[in-house]
């Protein structure tokens, strides 16, 4: 049985597409996209854990959590150990047009695009 190459896995939740400008440039501070990787990569964080792999301080990196918070990216994980307040990814991928018509809002998409293609790039190196 084949399936359609543009047919989602089941059980998989589509991706979100971000129109919100705000929303992109929420993604697009380095800090948290810093973030968002190491949540990926280790599970769930405390801004403390995560300014050790992020190279910030922990109140930086617990406004930054707050932050993708706020616009769905992170929330806070329900094990909590003691009064620390660890956070976890909620959502990795998601499509953002470059041309949705709205110059100033396209100019944000490619800016994003261009720091994650960066990234990618120092990863690699």
């Amino acid at each position: 049985m084949s399936e359609d190459a543009d047919t989602p896995l089941e059980g998989a939740a589509p991706l979100a597409e971000i129109t919100d400008v705000r929303v992109i440039r929420a993604l697009a501070h380095p800090t948290r996209l810093a973030l968002m990787d190491a949540l990926a990569v280790s599970g769930p964080l405390t801004a403390t854990e995560a300014s050790g792999l992020v190279g910030g301080t922990p109140s930086s990196c617990s406004f930054h959590l707050r932050q993708l918070a706020k616009y769905g990216f992170v929330e806070e994980a329900p094990e909590r150990r003691g009064r620390n307040r660890p956070w976890r990814l909620v959502r990795l991928s998601a499509t953002i047009s470059e041309t949705s018509g709205d110059v100033a809002r396209d100019v944000v998409a490619r800016g994003l695009a261009d720091a994650l293609y960066q990234r990618t790039l120092d990863r690699l190196q």
